[in-house]
């Protein structure tokens, strides 16, 4: 069974991620180190209410958290959908994706759409607006009529733009390259301090 790191909360003291094969995610609480190089501190992990989920993201403002929950109980995207619950959670759940299936979930850093991708691998976006405790999700619509050749995608700041995998005229799958990420800890620190302020 294989963790998988999926989204950091906005004041970085929770790590979401989930367990490739146990069909299960986990938040996990994190502590600022001691001293200005020092590594944060990880918690207990707790467990996320419901069981057969994977790929959460926390929204832009952290309290709500979007996830995949694979239906037949295993993480095959083809019998996933996707929903929101608050966080920490309140008991409420939203399911957001409808007959096309629903991963990859994916907020806008303006913090008014969630984006995901169908069984058709399209990309997808669904406006919604927060009350209390309450989310309301509008109708999904496709937000580009092209099939990424990739599960990986990013929204531009202002949402206008997506940094997408896609493939060449005449390929059938793209070529993956590998991305090297360096100052990992770095990044999360930088997010745990900014969120003690």
């Amino acid at each position: 069974v294989t963790p998988r790191p999926t989204s950091f909360s906005p004041d970085g003291r929770r790590l979401l991620y989930y367990l490739f094969g146990a069909t299960q995610v986990y938040s996990l609480p994190l502590q600022p180190g001691q001293g200005e190089d020092s590594l944060p501190q990880a918690g207990k992990p707790e467990a996320f209410p419901e069981s057969a989920t994977y790929e959460a993201a926390f929204s832009a403002d952290g309290k709500w958290i979007a996830y995949a929950r694979g239906l037949d109980g295993t993480q095959n995207p083809q019998a996933a959908q996707l929903f929101v619950r608050s966080f920490p959670d309140r008991g409420g759940k939203w399911q957001i994706s409808g007959a096309e299936g629903g991963t990859k979930p994916m907020w806008s850093p303006t913090g008014r759409q969630l984006y995901y991708t169908g069984l058709d691998r399209k990309i997808r976006v669904v406006d919604f607006s927060t009350k209390g405790d309450s989310f309301e999700a509008g109708k999904p619509r496709v937000w580009a009529d092209v099939p990424l050749a990739g599960p990986a995608f990013s929204p531009s700041a202002d949402g206008k733009r997506m940094a997408v995998v896609m493939n060449r005229p005449g390929e059938e799958r793209a070529q993956a390259q590998p991305v090297v990420m360096l100052h990992f800890f770095d990044e999360v620190q930088r997010r745990m301090k900014a969120g003690a302020k």
